[in-house]
């Protein structure tokens, strides 16, 4: 008898454990968020060079900065913009790349307006968003003036005091204004 009860208590005990640990262990809570950058008197700083090899052309370091605002967010509200392109064109299919397309990578920064040059240097800091992007286009976008899109990354960042990651869209018009959109999943404000 005495040994049942102490088997059943033992149980409880386990069963009690066990909720206190996933009470403790819960996960945080990932609010989404969706945030747009406008993008705004932007100029080429680097026009880049073209390299022909014998698959294709590449073209490398094309830069543009420019000034953003968010439009809806505290995601750094306002400050510089800088994106780096390279792109690469096939003369003949190759795999998933296929001849006449050009396919875009880039990197892109905003740094928030009048920040902490000290903060900048910080691998993590609040004051600084940066991803990539890819594009698969028709026309180089560093050589012929149109409107195109690209697919925006932004990686797990700490952004306004909150780990972030997500994605979107980067998107230009002629003169090279547009602008940003990110979903992202944002974990709790960071202690």
């Amino acid at each position: 008898m005495y040994r049942k009860l102490i088997i059943l208590l033992v149980l409880v005990a386990v069963v009690a454990l066990l909720a206190i640990n996933s009470i403790l262990a819960k996960e945080p809570v990932i609010e989404q968020e969706m945030v747009i950058w406008e993008i705004s008197k932007a100029k080429v700083v680097d026009p880049g060079s073209t390299v022909d090899m014998a698959e294709g052309q590449f073209f490398t370091g094309y830069t543009i900065e420019a000034k953003v605002k968010a439009k809806n967010n505290n995601v750094v509200p306002e400050g510089d913009f800088r994106l780096t392109l390279d792109a690469f064109s096939p003369y003949e299919d190759m795999g998933k790349q296929k001849a006449g397309r050009w396919y875009v990578q880039g990197h892109w920064t905003i740094t928030k307006k009048n920040a902490d040059e000290k903060e900048l240097k910080v691998k993590h800091n609040p004051n600084k968003a940066e991803g990539t992007l890819v594009a698969e286009l028709t026309d180089n976008p560093m050589t012929k003036k149109g409107n195109w899109t690209g697919k925006a990354i932004l990686p797990m960042v700490l952004a306004a005091g909150r780990w972030s990651r997500g994605d979107g869209t980067l998107t230009f018009g002629p003169n090279l204004d547009g602008d940003l959109f990110l979903q992202l999943d944002r974990w709790p404000e960071a202690k």
